[in-house]
């Protein structure tokens, strides 16, 4: 299923007219979604909900509309409200992506205004043909703009031609917006340099090529995973510090595309703290705008929104074995070893060890201790998740399967202890984090 962003401008007419004509889409499996900033004043919202109709039922594509029930004057938050209403519609309805109006000249306009604003490399890159959709959440759903290579006027001249009605929205001339000053500075520069448009599209088609290769080869060098806390992701830190500092944005503004939709908000400083990262003390954090937070771990780096927190199992926690369920932020399985017990499915780990009937999966206890290898004697529990590097924020979250204070295993460091041991019972314990069947970003 595809939705089109249709508003009864020229050019999203254009789109649904094109891609219908050309048989591009087929209308049984695409809709057409209308978003009323409710700028203009009802009468000219009802003229536009009828133009937008009269082109769906031309074409047979259904029609979904909405209002923005807070309306503000603000480009960004107008924007952030209609990709809000795009979102849900697409969710709605099943849809894998959603295609915009965007022409070649709104291409030109985006450019100039990165420019002006002092963007770096994803300014100057433009619009993109296809990309993430820009909405935390949105999955695999993907933003399309087919008309990047079209320019404004053959929009219009287009449906002219096949008697298409359209409107022009008169807020495009009101100079309190950024993008209205813009391209009423560029119609004039077009007249003394008419090559300039072509210019500017190049450098953007130019600076695309070049940030896909370097997304390409960070997510080589450093690749991203989710992390085992909510909406959170983990970067290997030493393959962070192994890339040098001024390439590391291309490592960074792909992770938070990944958990927020897009980088908005996230300027020069930001990206230069998120380069710092890697080196700064362990345990070290770092708020960012829109609620991401940077956390720094011995072996990793964070970012998550909001601190990475994981549940913790109350201090009194503990079951009998066999035991079966959730453990704080653990699936955990302990079941009597046999030699014909089946494969051990994905993601999980597995160990055996013995113990006498005296031990239990509980919550971990001050004072715990482990086993040395080779009967060299115990230690504290605190002590081998320190050597271990574990975060301390993952050590309460964590059960421990234990006979009295003697700790045999926990799944944040495996066995404890010998697999040889005495013991009058076989145990085979398999475990994994809660959600690590699913490894999209939650």
């Amino acid at each position: 299923m595809l939705v089109l962003a249709v508003s009864g401008g020229g050019d999203s007419v254009a789109l649904a007219a094109i891609l219908c004509e050309a048989r591009i889409i087929d209308p049984a499996r695409t809709l057409v979604a209308h978003f009323d900033h409710a700028w203009r004043g009802e009468a000219a919202a009802a003229r536009d909900r009828a133009l937008v109709a009269v082109t769906c039922e031309r074409y047979g594509l259904p029609l979904v509309t909405g209002r923005w029930e807070a309306p503000r004057r603000s480009e960004a938050a107008a924007r952030d409200a209609r990709y809000a209403f795009l979102h849900d519609v697409a969710r709605e309805h099943g849809a894998t992506a959603v295609a915009t109006g965007h022409t070649e000249d709104d291409q030109v306009e985006t450019v100039m205004l990165n420019m002006d604003r002092g963007a770096g490399t994803y300014g100057l890159a433009g619009m993109w043909p296809e990309r993430a959709f820009p909405r935390p959440g949105a999955g695999g759903l993907r933003l399309a703009r087919p008309l990047l290579c079209v320019a404004r006027d053959e929009t219009r001249a287009y449906c002219a031609a096949r008697g298409l009605a359209f409107f022009d929205d008169e807020t495009n001339d009101d100079p309190a917006f950024a993008r209205n000053r813009i391209r009423a500075m560029l119609a004039g520069a077009y007249e003394e340099t008419p090559e300039a448009r072509g210019l500017l599209l190049q450098l953007a088609v130019t600076t695309r090529a070049r940030v896909r290769t370097l997304e390409a080869s960070m997510a080589s060098a450093a690749p991203c995973t989710p992390a085992e806390c909510r909406r959170a992701l983990a970067f290997d830190r030493d393959a962070l510090r192994a890339v040098p500092e001024e390439l590391r944005i291309y490592a960074w503004r792909p992770a938070l595309e990944r958990l927020l939709g897009d980088a908005r908000d996230f300027g020069r400083g930001h990206f230069e703290t998120l380069a710092r990262a890697p080196a700064a003390r362990t345990g070290s954090t770092f708020e960012l705008p829109r609620g991401v937070v940077v956390t720094v771990d011995a072996r990793r780096v964070l970012v998550s929104i909001g601190r990475p927190e994981e549940p913790a199992l109350e201090p009194g926690w503990e079951r009998p074995l066999p035991f079966s369920g959730r453990a704080g932020a653990w699936e955990v399985v302990v079941t009597a070893a046999c030699d014909d017990q089946a494969p051990d499915e994905d993601r999980w780990q597995s160990a055996e060890l013995t113990a006498d009937g005296g031990a239990v999966l509980r919550a971990w206890r001050p004072g715990d201790r482990v086993a040395l290898a080779g009967g060299r004697g115990h230690r504290k529990l605190q002590d081998a998740y320190v050597d271990a590097k574990v975060p301390q924020r993952q050590r309460a979250s964590a059960p421990v399967l234990a006979v009295a204070g003697a700790v045999l295993w926990t799944p944040l460091i495996g066995a404890a202890s010998a697999p040889a041991a005495a013991g009058r019972v076989r145990w085979s314990v398999r475990w994994r984090r809660c959600g690590d069947a699913d490894d999209s970003v939650r």
